[in-house]
């Protein structure tokens, strides 16, 4: 047997070449790690030899065949023909043989997903595999011997090598660490499992990076300078200080106050060598944002979007460079797939991504080498519900407890209550961890004593009753000023917009939009060139994301304090405004929001805000004014969520459940709330342009014309090949979802 002469991939690319590849990867990622030299060099030795047998079962007749020929293909599981030669002709370990085996596939479990191996792919399949070798086990002894002299590898042969391969069965012990329901019991220690799932992660990792190409682009995180984060105009003094705190501590500064510079500033004082970067927020498009923001601080290639729509981010991006449809797609799924594995070194994600490593989901044993002394900055924490922000928390103190991570929690707006809560559970009841703006300080004072907004409270009125009022102040703003509305839910957003037609520079944003439009409207919103960016936008809480955007007056339906905040935030938003901006916000809600806010809350919120009703107002009152509606924190259904988040069974007790080579693929389940879990649907008269687009294989394109809805609000769902139709709801360009015919509802969120 020529070991020049076998192919790993139908592109040509050869068994040599890949391995190579692969092998560079995994060389290259154990540099990469935030681990110490003694353990990078036990698990080298390790990781490398199973690399270099991770694909020798590609040498099989029935694999060669499936790469020369289109048609006739034959049933084979490669890395298992891997395995059998592996334990066959060479002694090695459990470990080394459990990864080899596992580099694809999950192991056994009953009921599950092809995403997972069978029982018969280790036996009687396996049995028939081995008999089309024939008669060839000397050839592959002597293709091993000059396989590993290649890659000057020396392994011991088995002496008492069976007379022929089809005498040979995979080990007991092999196939029972290989099976769900036996690993526990033949490997009862959770450190062993735990080994076994961590180079499982390795192995993979290296194998698509080499697959992709990319062995020689991993990207080493690099050690933060101040002078990369540090504003032209120099520190305020509380950013200053930022630099100096060691460990996980609470940042609580205005909105507009420059947190993420005083964020970044603990991180340079925090990190250690090869110590990876998560930025936890809420939403997508702050992520982006975010992502674009520290590529210009800190260079291209590090940083990384990780979120439900990481994909259409790289296609955004990747599109700015090629025009080619296959290329474009190609490139993006490979980033995006590098997205969610040891590849990038800064991640930008919702805090979804690091629970479901906790819950054990797809992914989580590569997730492990990324945790590791990880600086983590965990914004806006107070915008998630009980039971998500319970999940978060109990997943903060198993990396703490299990990886030595760091977490800088903050938030302008974060209740007492939410504090206190951080501070009894991850920050061990010290309260001198909390950080905030130092009003004897010079440069701090002006953004704490800082009047951004004069508030005008609308009793018993909503945001229709002063139609009249808003086209003036549109009219009398439109050519120096801008003017943001903001309602709570879809169809009041879209009717406003009509009511506004007369308006031809205006834009609406909303979460009733597909991703091609989104995509569209963000970029118009976030111009770099303000002068480009229209001059009245009309929105529902889409808005409340940080994106970068400042207007100067404002109309707003009632909502929770700190998403009131928020949406203050986004005017006068720097405070550079001679006088504070005009926010008018009325009591009186158009249309149902009780599936998103709590009533009480809402009253209570806004009877706290009416008594600054025509006073400016500064970030201490709207701070003052937040503890004041959440003074009695969590109601008891609340609490019950959030202690289920926080006593989470499989988080809190994460050693003893672990099972290499096993994910729960449910594990969405446990994050979002059954009640609000939006589903991806296709508006009826889309059907066409989405069946045009999968037809020439712009599967991306397609994909974006998808918009999120709540469940419950379509009542005639379908499913039609590989998507979900809604036959009773349409789709406007630019304006929309909207409810088709008689069934219309007033009310989509």
């Amino acid at each position: 047997m020529d070991i020049f002469s076998f192919l790993a991939k139908s592109d040509g690319t050869s068994l040599v070449d890949h391995t190579e590849h692969v092998l560079k990867a995994g060389k290259r990622l154990l540099s990469c790690l935030p681990i110490s030299n003694e353990e990078r060099h036990l698990l080298e030795n390790k990781l490398l030899t199973a690399i270099i047998l991770h694909d020798i079962g590609k040498i099989h007749p029935s694999f060669e065949h499936n790469l020369n020929n289109e048609t006739g293909r034959i049933p084979i599981r490669h890395e298992i023909i891997s395995l059998f030669i592996a334990e066959s002709f060479l002694e090695l370990s459990l470990l080394e043989l459990f990864i080899i085996a596992t580099h694809h596939k999950g192991i056994v479990e009953e009921g599950s997903s092809s995403k997972f191996l069978k029982l018969d792919t280790l036996t009687d399949h396996l049995n028939k595999q081995i008999i089309e070798f024939g008669d060839l086990k000397s050839e592959i002894k002597i293709f091993l011997k000059k396989w590993l002299e290649k890659f000057k590898v020396t392994l011991q042969f088995k002496s008492n090598l069976q007379a022929s391969l089809e005498n040979h069965k995979l080990s007991k012990e092999t196939i029972r660490a290989l099976i769900k329901s036996t690993q526990k019991k033949d490997i009862p220690k959770h450190e062993d499992r735990l080994k076994l799932s961590k180079l499982r992660g390795l192995l993979m990792a290296a194998d698509h990076i080499g697959s992709a190409r990319l062995e020689d682009q991993i990207p080493k995180m690099p050690i933060i300078e101040v002078h990369q984060i540090q504003p032209e105009q120099g520190f305020r003094n509380f950013q200053e200080k930022m630099g100096k705190v060691e460990g996980s501590c609470i940042l609580h500064a205005p909105t507009g106050s420059g947190k993420t510079e005083a964020a970044l500033n603990w991180v340079v004082n925090n990190q250690t060598s090869n110590s990876r970067i998560f930025y936890i927020l809420p939403f997508t498009a702050s992520i982006n944002a975010m992502v674009s923001r520290l590529e210009e601080k800190l260079g291209k290639g590090l940083v990384t979007p990780l979120h439900s729509r990481t994909l259409d981010y790289f296609y955004e991006d990747v599109e700015k460079e090629t025009n080619n449809y296959k290329k474009k797609s190609d490139e993006a799924r490979k980033l995006s797939g590098l997205s969610r594995e040891i590849f990038f070194p800064i991640k930008i994600a919702t805090p979804h991504q690091i629970i479901k490593a906790a819950l054990m989901g797809k992914g989580w044993e590569m997730n492990l080498w990324d945790f590791p002394n990880a600086i983590f900055i965990i914004d806006e924490f107070h915008t998630y519900d009980p039971l998500l922000s319970g999940l978060l928390l109990a997943t903060v103190k198993w990396l703490e407890d299990n990886f030595n991570a760091k977490f800088c929690f903050m938030s302008a707006t974060i209740p007492a209550f939410m504090q206190n809560l951080i501070i009894e559970n991850v920050l061990g009841n010290d309260s001198s961890k909390i950080f905030r703006p130092d009003p004897n300080s010079e440069t701090d004072k002006l953004i704490l004593n800082r009047k951004r907004h004069v508030l005008k409270t609308c009793r018993n009125k909503s945001i229709l009753d002063d139609l009249e009022l808003i086209k003036d102040k549109i009219r009398r703003s439109i050519k120096n000023e801008s003017v943001l509305i903001v309602v709570n839910n879809i169809s009041t957003c879209q009717k406003l917009y009509n009511e506004l037609s007369e308006f031809e520079n205006r834009e609406m944003l909303h979460g009733g939009l597909h991703k091609k439009d989104r995509i569209d409207i963000e970029s118009r919103i976030t111009n770099k060139d303000i002068k480009e960016r229209p001059k009245v936008l009309i929105a529902t809480q889409a808005v409340e994301v940080s994106l970068d955007i400042d207007y100067k007056i404002a109309f707003i339906e009632n909502a929770p304090i700190d998403a009131l905040i928020q949406r203050f935030g986004r005017v006068n938003r720097a405070g550079k405004n001679k006088k504070p901006a005009l926010v008018y916000l009325y009591e009186n809600i158009i249309g149902n929001v009780k599936k998103i806010y709590c009533e009480d809350t809402l009253t209570k919120t806004f009877n706290v805000l009416e008594k600054f009703q025509g006073f400016e107002i500064s970030e201490q009152d709207l701070v003052g004014a937040c503890n004041e509606v959440y003074q009695n924190g969590y109601n008891e259904l609340q609490r019950k969520d959030f202690e289920q988040g926080l006593c989470h069974p499989v988080i809190n007790n994460f050693p003893e459940n672990v099972i290499a080579g096993y994910w729960d693929e449910n594990v969405s389940d446990e994050i979002i709330k059954h009640d609000n879990a939006k589903i991806d649907i296709l508006c009826f008269n889309l059907q066409e342009e989405y069946g045009k687009l999968k037809e020439v294989g712009r599967y991306i394109e397609a994909n974006q014309l998808l918009v999120s809805i709540y469940s419950f609000q379509s009542t005639r769902k379908v499913k039609e090949r590989d998507v979900i139709v809604a036959r009773d709801i349409e789709y406007i360009s630019k304006f929309g979802v909207r409810k088709f015919g008689k069934e219309r509802d007033s009310n989509i969120l």
